[in-house]
Order: structure tokens, then sequence, then C-alpha cells
């Protein structure tokens, strides 16, 4: 896959990025950090651009933590359902040979 150049803006500062990622994919992340820290920075009195990052990082991080523990359980509840319906069905059919062929 072929490396793309992208410029953007994060804070206030512009960053050159070479990635394989689709380029309008790179833009909307770069844009979704640079929503967060002006967020963070509107809603606190931090000052500074590096200690901004990092709580951008970390609230980011923990958006990421809960997600993906929400997606693991959603899983796991996928995963029982399915097994459910597999045994409910097999009860059925053991009730109504006739109809396996």
């Amino acid at each position: 896959m072929e490396k793309h150049s992208i410029r953007v803006n994060i804070g206030g500062l512009e960053y050159a990025l070479r990635s394989n990622a689709d380029p309008q994919h790179v833009q909307a992340v770069a844009e979704y950090v640079d929503k967060k820290m002006r967020q963070l920075t509107e809603n606190s009195n931090v000052k500074s651009q590096l200690k901004i990052a990092v709580l951008t990082a970390l609230n980011i991080a923990d958006e990421y933590f809960r997600l993906k523990a929400r997606h693991e359980n959603l899983l796991k509840e996928i995963e029982s359902t399915s097994e459910e319906i597999t045994e409910n069905l097999d009860r059925y059919l053991d009730q109504f040979p006739d109809l396996v062929k």
C-alpha cells in the first residue's frame, strides 16, 4: 500500500504526516484530536500546550478503553444469544424430525 503525505493542523500547529491510511481518514482523525484539544483548552485553566496534549491523549484513551470494553461485552452477548438460538433451533428440529432431510 502506498504512503500518502498529508498536512494537518492540531492545536494550532501544522504537521506533515505520512500514512498508509486514506488521507480523508487521517484528516478526520486529526480534526477529532484538534477538536478535543480545543474543548479542553476552552473548559479548563490549563495553558500549557503539552499538558493539553497529554490530557487530551488521556481523555481519548479513556474513550477508547470504554468503547473497547463495550465492544467486548456486546460480542459476548452476541455469542451467548447465538448459542441460545442454536440450542432452541436444535430442540425444535428434534421435535419435528420429518422437517430435517
